[in-house]
């Protein structure tokens, strides 16, 4: 299946601009070339492998050795709902960088 990031990143902005509200957007390839580039260009991404060079987006919060589905899964699962359509990380998420 092909996968359009920067129409995906469009759609995202738009849902940000509607609701008012940031996106929160998780991808595994922030550089460029990468699959997610467009994706992960965006405020409030996160990486689940490789990172981008800009260091206010496209951030991997997973610990060393975790990528994939295993950190996506610990992204999700540290997300707690505070509101009708509002999450916030809860407690202690470790900012890993680097490994772009």
């Amino acid at each position: 299946m092909y996968w359009d990031n920067g129409r995906q990143a469009g759609r995202c902005s738009d849902l940000e601009r509607v609701t008012g509200k940031p996106t929160i957007v998780i991808g595994d390839r922030g550089a460029f070339p990468g699959n997610d580039y467009a994706l992960l260009s965006m405020p409030h991404s996160l990486s689940v492998d490789r990172v981008s060079a800009d260091p206010d987006t496209c951030w991997n919060l997973a610990p060393s050795g975790m990528t994939g589905s295993d950190a996506a899964l610990l992204y999700l699962s540290a997300l707690e709902r505070v509101g009708p359509g509002v999450v916030t990380f809860r407690g202690e998420v470790r900012h890993v960088r680097g490994r772009g």
